[in-house]
């Protein structure tokens, strides 16, 4: 699993890090089982740290950073829940790619100050988090689709903010070429408004709270499966495609595969993520069209 790393500025290792003292772990970690992080921000007011996490195909996280903490991956994703593991701050299913994180503190933009922003590549947006200490106060989304994939963020010493967009590597749809941009966002004339802010979308809440999921099986199968196992079962880069059977040839043992996944393969468990039942429904989707043959692939 991977690990968030603690060292001074001259690369030594600082004395009150949580296993300095372990002969099992390395002296450098700060907190481990994450899946993969894009940001960290500490919130200057309180000295919390809280990063974004890209889940394994939904399940994108933010989570308040503990010395010493376990954040579950990969035994726990998702809406998980484990003793002795950190569920996160919040969880986004759909995917919205979350990437560098930062608390604006800049004066440029009173309305934004103390908020954290993390910016969204699948999601195409800013996502703006306002917080009172670790609690979630709000959500809203700025900028979206207006810019698509964004990236990176900045504040400069003007207090206005800067990002970067990221067209050339998504993982779905056609990359734009031509299409990479730095821009700037910085006020507008008084009387008018200085950002364009989205409505909070539905599939970003606290842990907590519920959200209906669509759950035809097709549906659950493209949101949680098809990044990795191909739109049409074909396989990918990152894992075999359905129709040889290699993860199961009945109900039974895709539900087990499905429930159990394959951790040392970077297949999630999906089980407290996907009802038992939609699990039967998921399987016997996959049966159905892996009962003819391959669909022919470019």
């Amino acid at each position: 699993n991977g690990k968030i790393l603690r060292v001074n500025d001259d690369g030594s290792v600082p004395s009150d890090n949580p296993f300095v003292a372990s002969d099992t772990a390395r002296r450098e970690v700060w907190s481990y089982g994450h899946r993969n992080p894009q940001g960290l921000a500490f919130q200057a007011r309180t000295g919390l740290l809280f990063d974004s996490e890209h889940g394994p195909s939904g399940g994108d996280e933010v989570n308040q950073i503990e010395k010493g903490k376990n954040y579950g991956w990969p035994r726990i994703h998702h809406r998980d829940t484990l003793t002795g593991m950190v569920a996160p701050l919040l969880e986004y299913t759909p995917s919205v790619g979350p990437a560098e994180a930062i608390f604006y503190e800049g004066d440029a933009f009173p309305a934004l100050k103390g908020n954290l922003l993390v910016a969204a590549l699948r999601g195409e947006s800013i996502i703006r988090i306002q917080m009172n200490g670790n609690k979630i106060v709000a959500q809203e989304r700025l900028l979206q689709k207006q810019y698509g994939r964004i990236r990176a963020l900045a504040v400069g010493p003007d207090g206005y903010i800067y990002f970067s967009t990221s067209q050339q590597d998504p993982p779905e749809g056609t990359p734009r070429p031509g299409y990479d941009m730095i821009l700037r966002l910085r006020p507008v004339p008084a009387g008018t408004s200085a950002l364009t802010l989205g409505p909070l979308t539905a599939d970003s809440r606290p842990m907590g709270e519920t959200v209906a999921l669509n759950n035809a099986p097709e549906n659950i199968y493209q949101q949680l499966c098809a990044s990795c196992h191909g739109e049409k079962l074909q396989g990918t880069d990152r894992a075999k495609g359905l129709y040889d059977h290699t993860y199961g040839a009945t109900r039974s043992d895709i539900v087990r595969i499905i429930r159990q996944g394959i951790p040392d393969q970077g297949m999630p468990a999906w089980d407290g993520a996907i009802k038992p039942a939609d699990m039967d429904r998921l399987a016997d989707f996959i049966l159905a069209k892996t009962s003819t043959k391959p669909p022919s692939i470019r």
